[in-house]
């Protein structure tokens, strides 16, 4: 990794930590668009994408945190780009649940920004759409677990996952932490 790289990386991750503990701050406030803990014992992985149309490519980021707001994993994927923001969302989505699936995760809430996304998900009818499909391999993947929903979060209760895209931007190689943060 080039020294730049290097740079960009550890500011990439002092923002991360800066603004995820600024972001659980705000969950108490009374706009209630800040990331919120999830009840129970159950999971939360927060997913989301940023988009370089100069480079064709797209980052993924997904963050899974605990009842207690502490980091259980995290990923940053680096994908080729879809020109069609519905189908990179839904393909964070897709990283998000395969990667709670890879490590047997059963109670979790998958929350992203993309509210037309998580709708159509939630939907359960049919989707005649031009990206039908990618919905209802969603749905059939979140009706594998029992204890799977999908749910949608405001921006600024989804900052972490988007630092996390960004961060994804700078590498080729997926990254993972479990049990800790980048």
């Amino acid at each position: 990794m080039s020294l730049v790289g290097y740079e960009n990386f550890k500011l990439a991750r002092r923002r991360l930590e800066g603004e995820a503990e600024q972001k659980i701050v705000k969950a108490g406030s009374g706009k209630g668009r800040g990331w919120k803990k999830p009840g129970g014992l159950q999971l939360k992985a927060n997913f989301d994408t940023v988009i370089s149309v100069a480079s064709r490519c797209m980052g993924v980021g997904v963050v899974i945190r605990d009842c207690n707001g502490d980091v259980f994993a995290a990923k940053c994927a680096k994908r080729p780009y879809s020109c069609h923001a519905f189908v990179v969302e839904c393909t964070a989505l897709w990283e998000a649940m395969v990667l709670c699936e890879d490590l047997g995760l059963r109670g979790m809430v998958f929350e992203g920004d993309a509210k037309c996304v998580i709708d159509a998900v939630k939907r359960h009818v049919m989707d005649d759409s031009k990206f039908g499909h990618l919905v209802e391999g969603l749905q059939q993947k979140l009706k594998m677990y029992n204890r799977w929903e999908v749910g949608f979060v405001h921006r600024e209760g989804n900052e972490v996952a988007h630092q996390l895209a960004k961060m994804a931007m700078f590498g080729d190689d997926d990254v993972y932490w479990i049990e800790e943060g980048p």
